[in-house]
């Protein structure tokens, strides 16, 4: 949200001065060496957004210190887009690549986050800034049916069936990241994305009304749509219909499709 922008922003600003202040330079290398835990579309939006705010605004203030600026992304699965097409994954990297500094590193699990950096397995990294970009859980709500709900391990997630009410009790119905659901068609969850969560809504609207006339409840199924990733300005990824966008094209499909969801003007 807004605010964690303004918290991350200020973070690089002060490195940036905190670097300038210090004459070694090994402090600086750590002060402006800036680590994103994950990958997927988070991960891959915030590097791209931070590689053009270091390389343009950033680099014209602390000119005397831009050059030591660097991104690390740290990955635990073998791509950065697990879910999506491959294409994805090496057009985001040689994007990427061509800007500032930006190190990759796949199957690269982290152990530890500390203010000053990140221990992988036994190897410490450096950071003047960690932000966390691997996924969150949801948060754990105590419900009050019949039976106890099934939570998903990992991810806290309340398990649902197709309709998505509990599977003990039609009147508990859940929706959005909080929802656990399986997708038969691919044979694999949900994921927690905005396009599923807001048509899981209104599916959920939906049976509860069919519910309340006595009409048999629709099972969920929804296709997923496709994938807009913006890299900084000028310079997106998407996939949609079939159809596979980069540069330009993809920027002008993103910020149309912001646009379009933007509440009022």
């Amino acid at each position: 949200n807004r605010a964690d922008a303004r918290v991350i922003k200020n973070r690089i600003v002060d490195s940036f001065t905190e670097a300038m202040r210090n004459e070694s330079v090994e402090t600086q290398k750590r002060l402006l060496h800036f680590a994103i835990v994950g990958g997927g579309a988070t991960a891959l939006e915030l590097a791209g957004e931070l590689t053009e705010f270091i390389a343009e605004e950033l680099s014209d203030t602390f000119p005397a210190v831009a050059k030591y600026a660097r991104l690390s992304l740290l990955q635990g699965n073998e791509r950065l887009l697990p879910r999506a097409d491959p294409w994805f994954d090496r057009r985001a990297r040689e994007i990427l690549a061509r800007r500032m500094r930006v190190n990759v590193y796949c199957n690269t699990r982290v152990s530890e986050v500390r203010p000053d950096g990140v221990s992988v397995g036994g190897e410490f990294y450096p950071a003047g800034m960690v932000v966390w970009a691997a996924g969150v859980k949801a948060r754990e709500v105590p419900l009050r049916a019949e039976k106890a709900p099934v939570f998903e391990s990992r991810s806290r997630r309340v398990k649902v069936n197709n309709f998505l009410h509990l599977p003990d009790d039609e009147r508990v119905f859940v929706a959005g990241d909080q929802a656990w659901i399986w997708d038969r068609e691919h044979e694999q969850p949900y994921p927690m994305r905005a396009q599923f969560a807001v048509r899981e809504g209104f599916h959920v609207a939906r049976n509860i009304a069919r519910a309340l006339a006595g009409k048999q409840m629709i099972a969920f199924s929804w296709r997923d749509k496709g994938m807009i990733l913006s890299l900084g300005h000028g310079s997106a990824l998407a996939s949609v219909f079939g159809l596979h966008l980069s540069g330009l094209p993809a920027w002008l499909l993103h910020r149309a499709a912001y646009l379009m969801n933007v509440i009022g003007l």
